[in-house]
């Protein structure tokens, strides 16, 4: 990926976030580099990784109510 891509890449979804108010964020270079090096080539490698943790969320019946997450992170 070219260097003006990639920045023009996380300034337009850091102005979508922010517009939206969410936070910034980056494309995690540290783990884009280690999903490389781990042998992951197709975004399909992040899909599958983000479907693993819906299973084990929904497996592990973790509570619907958001108030559970204030009380137990603060």
């Amino acid at each position: 990926m070219q260097p003006n891509r990639l920045a023009a890449s996380i300034g337009t979804w850091n102005l979508a976030a922010g517009l939206a108010g969410g936070l910034p964020m980056c494309h995690g270079a540290g783990g884009l580099t280690a999903h490389y090096k781990l042998g992951a080539r197709t975004a399909g490698a992040t899909l599958s990784a983000g479907v693993i943790y819906l299973i084990l969320w929904k497996g592990l019946n973790f509570p619907q109510d958001k108030s559970y997450y204030v009380v137990v992170l603060s």
